[in-house]
């Protein structure tokens, strides 16, 4: 059961990055916001939530993206770039 819900998760690798990659981008927006509202607005507090949220999933989205590459590195399909293929 373990094995079968890391291969599946693993499968999805490609998209796993895409949504790190927009999780930075949002992650970026989000200080940019904060920064530039006042600290008490309904907004700055809509934005530290916002915060909250986003480095939660791109917490979650980098635990998920490293267990991938160990399980990766464990079953030997996973080389070092300097080393060539043998």
């Amino acid at each position: 059961m373990k094995e079968e819900f890391w291969t599946t998760v693993c499968d999805y690798m490609p998209r796993l990055r895409f949504l790190f990659a927009a999780l930075f981008v949002l992650l970026v927006l989000t200080v940019f916001s904060l920064a530039f509202t006042t600290v008490g607005s309904p907004s700055y507090y809509i934005a530290l939530i916002d915060l909250v949220l986003v480095l939660v999933a791109t917490s979650i989205t980098v635990f998920l993206q490293w267990r991938c590459a160990k399980n990766k590195r464990r079953r030997g399909e996973w080389r070092p770039e300097d080393r060539p293929d043998e």
